[in-house]
């Protein structure tokens, strides 16, 4: 489908693994890597997708990426960090994912959900 393949974006991943210190933070990896991908990237609309926010990121942080590439979100049991979107000089981390691959024949693809790094962060160093 030609609107999967519209934008061409940047992805950064992590290819190696981050640790928890001391004092129980998350250190990140160091090495990573940036890989193009396409996709169809949109705002996000709520009434559409009626996902919940964490408390704190409204909708303008937010952006939708159609794509048949497999990105990944954060998995504290597998050790593996959120890809990174760079939109704009701005990084986008990969929240969620919803697999359509196995529903739609016709139209096989993920979709995403990407927060803004700056403000998730900001709603995690908040609760600690």
């Amino acid at each position: 489908m030609r609107l999967l393949r519209r934008h061409t974006l940047q992805i950064v991943r992590k290819t190696s693994e981050g640790y928890y210190n001391e004092n129980g933070r998350w250190v990140s990896g160091e090495a990573s890597v940036t890989v193009p991908i396409r996709g169809n990237l949109q705002p996000y609309n709520n009434s559409l997708t009626q996902k919940v926010l964490p408390k704190g990121v409204v909708a303008t942080d937010v952006r939708i990426l159609y794509t048949v590439a497999q990105l990944r979100t954060s998995d504290e049991v597998a050790w593996t960090e959120a890809d990174v979107l760079l939109l704009n000089d701005v990084e986008y981390e990969c929240f969620s994912v919803m697999d359509w691959s196995q529903q739609l024949a016709r139209t096989s693809h993920y979709e995403y959900l990407f927060i803004r790094r700056d403000k998730i962060n900001q709603v995690r160093n908040a609760s600690e």
